[in-house]
């Protein structure tokens, strides 16, 4: 535990530092580049606008729809990674809209920093554990621990069905004595 505490300590540490000389504001440089990919890709392709929110898009490949409302298109790239497509970013340079808004929020520069801002704290060796627990149990304004019961697992009841008439039983059948309404096991009848 103590091994993946310091793992952790230096990740947030080193992301914490790396992110402050990344050139972009927008995005973080994975999402970056692959914005400027799909804005690359997009300049081949032909846009037709449908209505406020649709848009077909023509390219090497055939045709797709775009929602730019439900942010979604044909292709399924935009749903899947959270970043607009080129499909997507052709629609959307089309009608002059930013292309860096409908990317979705975790790849943004601020949620970046928002998550490894905190630092992990570090953590004293175990032997001062052992003083702090005994000074606060002593107080007792400590942590409690929980009550220990004894006693097995208690048994599931069977929820049964509700006969609602329409189900039809199934007439059992003793293999002993050939008698109807019981099984071998539960029968009474002398050998």
């Amino acid at each position: 535990m103590e091994c993946f505490h310091r793992c952790l300590m230096d990740m947030f540490k080193e992301r914490r530092e790396a992110s402050l000389h990344w050139s972009s504001d927008v995005l973080v440089p994975s999402a970056e580049s692959r914005m400027l990919a799909a804005i690359a890709k997009s300049r081949g392709h032909r846009v037709y606008r449908a209505n406020e929110a649709e848009f077909e898009v023509m390219d090497s490949e055939g045709n797709v729809v775009v929602d730019v409302e439900k942010r979604s298109c044909l292709c399924g790239r935009w749903e899947v990674y959270g970043l607009p497509c080129s499909h997507a970013v052709g629609a959307l340079l089309s009608c002059g809209e930013d292309v860096y808004e409908y990317a979705e929020s975790c790849f943004t520069m601020e949620s970046y920093r928002r998550t490894y801002g905190d630092a992990i704290e570090p953590v004293s060796d175990n032997v001062e554990w052992r003083e702090k627990v005994l000074k606060i149990e002593g107080g007792g304004d400590g942590i409690r621990t929980p009550k220990v019961t004894g006693g097995a697992r208690k048994g599931r009841r069977r929820i049964r069905p509700v006969d609602d008439g329409d189900r039809v039983k199934r007439l059992v059948h003793c293999s002993r004595c050939q008698q109807t309404g019981h099984f071998r096991t539960t029968c009474i009848a002398p050998m």
